[in-house]
């Protein structure tokens, strides 16, 4: 076994045990490929299916709010309401992950940083960290010009959070694994 097995194992150890004394309960197994890997609580696994049906239903209202009304307040609302709760489960994902990084967590900096133009078209910023936030103003010069609408009809963005969600809304196991036991300065 390699010093660097070690140090997976004995983090993944570390992981577990505030996991037993926090969640109620998980143990680890050794995969196939000889990998440490965490056992994923029930409680868990249905906290990230919550998550995910709150983005869900965000990205729902702004999609119709940005089709059905020319109301700049109610389509910042709309923008608002996504940002929040794209934040909140990332903030979740990293909060299971601790130092470690998540497959979700990875996911979701790569949607924000696949889709830069589109969000700052909106008056979005992604930030260092793959979080994300708004600028008021330009949200409200955006949706009152109509790129809101034509953004989210046609966005990438939209899109891949939608499918990344409902993946995790089906089975969020996979997506909480850790994919890596160094956390970057950033993402980007």
């Amino acid at each position: 076994m390699t010093i660097r097995d070690q140090v997976i194992m004995s983090q993944n150890r570390n992981a577990t045990d505030i996991l037993n004394r926090n969640r109620g309960g998980s143990s680890t197994s050794r995969s196939f490929d000889g990998s440490w890997r965490r056992n994923i609580p029930d409680a868990v696994s249905r906290q990230f299916t919550r998550e995910a049906d709150r983005v869900r239903g965000t990205l729902n209202n702004l999609q119709d709010v940005s089709g059905n009304t020319n109301n700049a307040d109610e389509q910042l609302q709309a923008v608002r309401r996504v940002v929040n709760s794209f934040n909140d489960m990332l903030s979740s994902a990293r909060e299971y992950g601790g130092r470690s990084v998540t497959r979700l967590e990875r996911e979701l900096a790569s949607i924000v940083r696949d889709n830069p133009d589109e969000l700052r078209q909106m008056g979005i910023t992604v930030n260092r960290d793959g979080s994300v936030r708004m600028n008021h103003s330009r949200v409200r010069a955006a949706a009152e010009r109509g790129d809101i609408s034509r953004i989210v009809n046609n966005s990438g963005f939209v899109n891949s959070l939608a499918a990344t969600v409902g993946t995790v809304r089906s089975n969020p196991t996979p997506f909480l694994t850790i994919v890596s036991h160094v956390r970057p300065q950033s993402f980007f």
